[in-house]
């Protein structure tokens, strides 16, 4: 599709009212049964949104180009509230060998010893272009932090971030390993002031199993947890509280946003989400400061547990972020057996408790998760099919629009008046359509211009992937 220089107006376009501000005489107007409706969309001369009226409202009036859409589907450019792009594109040097959690951890740590500030660059710079190309404006990126070379690697992320500002918003998490840098004599601290130097969000995982599995009763993830062992750290530490209220002390003490990995595991027993949410509101980092991603396991909880980490989650005001294709590819995985449940956490439940929640994409093409493309529509479409977000599809879209940027507190994600007209133009003209085949053919718009990008080709990255130890 072509399309002229602003001003013009996208006639007769098909806008899911989830992704729309409230608009006098549209948000009213009759929706069909997937929560769209039919709308016309002013584009200035600037490239922003100059009005949103019912369709042949504006058609009929102004004097612009009209391109008639024939009912396509217009959204807004998609949010990634949770990836990590520093280890993007390496599975091809450093696969997991058996696709556990396990083998992930042990891959990563392995290629982390090959990264160097131009291989870890380019692999970022890639994984940007990529995003673009397919639509995202917004992405969060958690950042591995140590103290062996968070000092390098920070500088290359910032600048990144300075790089791809306009295009994509990047928000950079320290995810701090270990944990237990938080304990009295640590780095901890030293890494969180690093951190907040360069506007970064604090992070870690808090996916330790409560016990071992051979102490437990019963698990629908029994089997696979024995045989990982308790793969994200094991199983706790003594002194877990106090190093979390460390952790969260220094976020205080920094002013740090919060995003942590919490209750990544198959353990029917957790309570991460309880502790990290009582720990936040001791230390006032909540609402919009507070995101929590994974919570696999709290699909595997018993019914007064899982009500209790819900309302935990819900007077914390965090935002819940779920990866479900990568959670389903590494959770209760054993070889040769079929996994017995899907590791997605409760998203339907989530919500009807208010709590806001979101979809990301994850890894990509690393150790964790073998494939992806950090295209955001793809996960949504995915995440459907995986957590049943249909039947009625509805506002469910707000995952990867309104709910990932209102947790970055980004105006992103939304098609509002003044806004830049930055939005995607699918062939599908139905969620259904959408839902149901490729949308590779998508037109992205950014300031009222179409994007010509395309995700770069993996042979310029095949130099790196030679590398070896």
């Amino acid at each position: 599709m072509e399309l002229p220089s602003p001003p013009y107006v996208l006639h007769r376009a098909t806008v899911p009212l989830c992704v729309l501000d409230a608009l006098e005489g549209l948000v009213g107007q009759q929706h069909d049964h997937e929560g769209c409706v039919l709308a016309d969309v002013s584009v200035g001369v600037d490239g922003r949104v100059a009005s949103i009226q019912p369709a042949g409202a504006a058609a009929t009036s102004s004097g612009e180009a009209v391109i008639d859409l024939q009912r396509r589907l217009l959204l807004p450019t998609l949010v990634d509230l949770h990836t990590h792009i520093d280890k993007g594109h390496t599975w091809p040097r450093s696969p997991n060998p058996d696709g556990t959690r396990d083998g992930a951890f042990a891959a990563a740590a392995l290629d982390a010893e090959l990264y160097t500030p131009d291989d870890l660059a380019r692999r970022v710079e890639f994984s940007l272009q990529c995003a673009y190309a397919y639509g995202t404006s917004a992405l969060r990126t958690h950042v591995v932090t140590t103290s062996k070379h968070a000092s390098w690697v920070w500088p290359i992320m910032v600048d990144a971030r300075a790089r791809w500002a306009g295009r994509v918003e990047l928000q950079l998490v320290g995810m701090v390993i270990p944990l237990t840098e938080f304990r009295a004599g640590g780095e901890g601290d030293v890494l969180a002031a690093l951190v907040a130097s360069h506007g970064g969000i604090l992070g870690g995982s808090i996916s330790q199993l409560t016990a071992p599995p051979s102490e437990r009763a019963s698990s629908l993830a029994r089997e696979s947890l024995e045989r990982q062992g308790g793969a994200h750290g094991g199983c706790r530490p003594d002194d877990f509280a106090a190093v979390l209220d460390a952790f969260f002390a220094a976020a205080a003490k920094h002013d740090l946003d919060v995003d942590l990995h919490v209750d990544e595991n198959g353990d029917d027993c957790a309570d991460g989400a309880e502790l990290v949410c009582a720990a936040a509101m001791r230390h006032g980092v909540t609402g919009s400061r507070l995101t929590l991603g994974h919570l696999c396991a709290l699909a595997l909880l018993q019914d007064d547990k899982r009500v209790k980490a819900i309302a935990a989650i819900a007077a914390a005001g965090a935002t819940v972020v779920s990866l479900p294709p990568v959670n389903m590819y590494l959770q209760d995985r054993v070889h040769g057996r079929t996994p017995r449940w899907r590791g997605v956490t409760l998203l339907h439940e989530l919500r009807a408790a208010g709590v806001r929640v979101a979809i990301a994409s994850d890894n990509t093409r690393d150790a964790f998760y073998a494939y992806g493309d950090l295209d955001m529509l793809d996960a949504m479409s995915q995440a459907v099919k995986i957590a049943h977000l249909d039947h009625p599809v509805l506002g469910w879209l707000s995952a990867a629009t309104t709910a990932p940027a209102d947790a970055m507190r980004l105006p992103h994600g939304r098609l509002a008046l003044g806004r830049p007209a930055d939005c995607i133009i699918l062939r599908a003209r139905s969620l259904n359509e959408m839902l149901s085949r490729s949308q590779h053919d998508r037109n992205v718009i950014r300031a009222g211009k179409k994007v010509h990008a395309e995700p770069p080709p993996y042979e310029t990255l095949d130099d790196l992937q030679k590398r070896s130890l």
